[in-house]
């Protein structure tokens, strides 16, 4: 829980304007992972997140991730092998949690 506390701590040190982006983009990705995908029946997406120093997958509609790494490298790469196989698409967020690009292999 310290960790969380030192996070709050930081986001508190962020201009207004920004934190507030950075909220609202939490909320809708929090939204997106907890609510299965209603897009007629296409496949979840994987998100590469940053999870307690580390990077985790974490596949829409869930909130368990599928894989802890090290690095956020090793993670897209992980995610990136899955998604090709079962043609998915990937989103990777920054360390901030924002994201940072969309993949899509559904066609591959």
């Amino acid at each position: 829980m310290a960790q969380d506390d030192d996070t709050l701590d930081r986001l508190k040190e962020i201009p207004g304007e920004i934190r507030d982006r950075i909220k609202q983009q939490t909320r809708s990705f929090i939204a997106r992972i907890e609510t299965p995908s209603e897009q007629g029946g296409q496949p979840p997406s994987h998100h590469v997140v940053p999870r307690e120093g580390r990077w985790a997958i974490v596949t829409e509609g869930n909130t368990t991730a599928t894989g802890i790494f090290e690095t956020k490298q090793d993670a897209f790469k992980e995610a990136q092998s899955t998604a090709k196989q079962e043609g998915h698409i990937i989103v990777i967020h920054r360390e901030d949690g924002t994201v940072q690009e969309i993949r899509n292999y559904q066609n591959e």
